[in-house]
């Protein structure tokens, strides 16, 4: 397995702002709101029930049809025998492509990130780390009338690889686990001006 350090995070966050601030902004930039339920599938995560997912996202044009996410999103699962409740964190960063441009339009991409999850077994705790990888497609109806928001509606099918647990301050041998996920989620996009510099809407790609 790849081996994952936390301050993957951060390089991916660094790395998407290197984008932006290198890409020419031709649309109006939006934060997004989001809510939806996701579901393990794979040997590694047998018996794992579905459950709910929250969080946001910043989304910045790079192109008339072209666009770039960084969001994180807060998930949580069910008991499964030993294993108690699971709650995951996830950080990634999408591209995703207009495939119809007209409204209602259908984007897709992929999405990319950093992923920790936290749970215990038989009441002891523990904690592991790994990355999320895979094609993600969006259905975003058109604008409305109150303030230019729009509602999206998207199916991410997303590897995930995790390291061995570490308990008791140490890493449990045998215990990584991969296998992927589905998330539907329904989300809510406001457009945010203020966030898009004058600057480089007066002089695309400009610094």
């Amino acid at each position: 397995m790849v081996e994952v350090r936390p301050h993957l995070a951060a390089v991916l966050v660094a790395l998407a702002l290197i984008v932006v601030r290198a890409s020419p902004i031709a649309a109006q930039a939006s934060l997004s709101v989001r809510a939806g339920v996701g579901s393990f599938t794979g040997g590694d995560f047998s018996g794992t029930p579905p459950g709910p997912t929250v969080g946001g996202a910043y989304h910045i044009p790079l192109d008339d049809l072209t666009e770039a996410t960084l969001g994180i999103d807060y998930s949580r699962y069910g008991e499964n025998g030993f294993v108690g409740a699971t709650t995951q964190v996830d950080y990634a960063a999408s591209v995703l492509r207009r495939l119809r441009p007209k409204s209602p339009e259908v984007l897709g991409g992929v999405r990319m990130g950093y992923s920790t999850r936290s749970l215990s077994i038989v009441d002891e705790p523990a904690r592991t780390d790994g990355y999320l990888v895979g094609p993600t497609l969006s259905l975003r109806a058109a604008p409305t009338a109150l303030g230019g928001a729009s509602l999206d509606l998207s199916v991410d099918v997303l590897y995930h690889a995790y390291e061995e647990l570490t308990m008791y301050a140490s890493r449990e041998y045998g215990t990584d686990q991969d296998g992927f996920r589905a998330v539907v989620r329904l989300g809510l996009l406001i457009p945010v001006p203020f966030l898009t510099d004058p600057d480089e809407e007066a002089s695309p790609g400009g610094w």
